[in-house]
């Protein structure tokens, strides 16, 4: 069996369409503003609608200059911004700002592009596991990061035995010469992966089981907030129309940016990727369908902070309050009208 590797970390990521996005914004008169916008991972389907505001020139109307930069295993955004080599970052989790803040590094997120995190588990078809009560008794291979993070919960809420993991390396050979083994994915990726090995797939999202994580979180330090809170505000707005574009218009000019900044990323990954978000609702589901995409709300991220603390991943508060504004977000842009 040929060894299949995971090409993305997995990072602690709609059945209705896009329809409504706010009006194009002029074009302002003075020069244009310059942001560097640092993306979680390397470059891939998950980060479309930036791409997508880069290639059709929507940044552009807006006044801005993005420069996109990569991510990779050996980046570490948080402390890039911290340092203040990037202005605004893409941040795999609402768990990262938190984390931040817990350390005394003034970040604050700004936006939440996926509503969903698009972290799952993924069994096979016919092993007996319709939903996460059925794990127990199951191999799980999970990484270091969902040990002290997703696993915390799933123990909790499920009464799962530790006895249970095994260390995951971004292999999933392992997982698929073994039929009742579970393992971690992300919902956008390793499912076409493992269907692309011959295995059958069953994909279990941990947001639609409760987990509250945001994903794709536009994070910036306090004091770029409070220094340049119309040139961020300019950069969400037209996020969210990129991010509407790239998933209800033509997906092509993101892709094409895709594949321009990272040459090995297959087509058939981006669009399985695109489609995976447009069908489990990972953009534009939930607050983001009365509140516009990017949103967030005071309630999910106290519910974040209660599982934080029941399940013992911190002893103490952490200071979720702390680790974003809602200043940038909710104005209703890009809302749906489905489901």
């Amino acid at each position: 069996m040929p060894t299949v590797f995971v090409p993305q970390s997995i990072r602690l990521f709609t059945a209705a369409m896009l329809i409504a996005v706010a009006a194009p914004a002029p074009v302002p008169a003075h020069a244009a503003e310059r942001l560097v916008f640092g993306l979680d991972w390397v470059a891939e389907a998950e980060q479309g609608g930036f791409f997508q505001a880069q290639a059709t020139g929507i940044y552009e109307r807006y006044g801005l200059e993005v420069e996109i930069r990569p991510g990779g295993p050996q980046v570490n955004n948080k402390i890039l911004l911290a340092a203040g080599k990037l202005d605004l970052a893409m941040l795999a989790n609402s768990l990262e700002p938190v984390a931040a803040v817990a350390e005394g590094v003034p970040l604050v997120a700004v936006a939440a592009f996926m509503q969903k995190d698009p972290i799952a588990l993924m069994a096979h078809e016919g092993a007996g596991i319709d939903g996460l009560g059925d794990l127990a008794g199951h191999p799980l291979f999970l990484s270091d990061n969902a040990r002290i993070s997703f696993w915390r919960w799933l123990q909790k809420s499920y009464g799962l035995e530790e006895e249970m993991v095994r260390p995951y390396t971004y292999n999933l050979q392992p997982w698929l010469a073994d039929p009742q083994a579970v393992v971690q994915a992300y919902a956008t990726n390793e499912p076409f992966l493992a269907r692309e090995a011959g295995a059958r797939p069953r994909v279990l999202l941990l947001a639609d089981q409760g987990w509250p994580t945001y994903a794709a979180v536009v994070t910036a330090r306090r004091e770029t907030v409070e220094e340049r809170g119309a040139v961020i505000q300019r950069f969400i707005d037209a996020s969210i129309e990129g991010w509407h574009d790239f998933l209800e218009g033509d997906p092509e000019p993101a892709f094409a940016a895709i594949a321009a900044m990272n040459p090995d990323m297959p087509r058939a990954i981006m669009e399985f990727g695109r489609q995976a978000m447009i069908e489990r609702g990972i953009v534009d589901s939930g607050d983001a369908k009365k509140l516009g995409l990017g949103a967030m709300t005071d309630e999910r991220w106290q519910a974040l902070a209660r599982v934080l603390l029941e399940t013992g991943i911190y002893a103490s508060d952490p200071g979720v309050e702390r680790a974003y504004t809602l200043e940038f977000v909710n104005r209703g842009a890009g809302t749906s009208a489905g489901p």
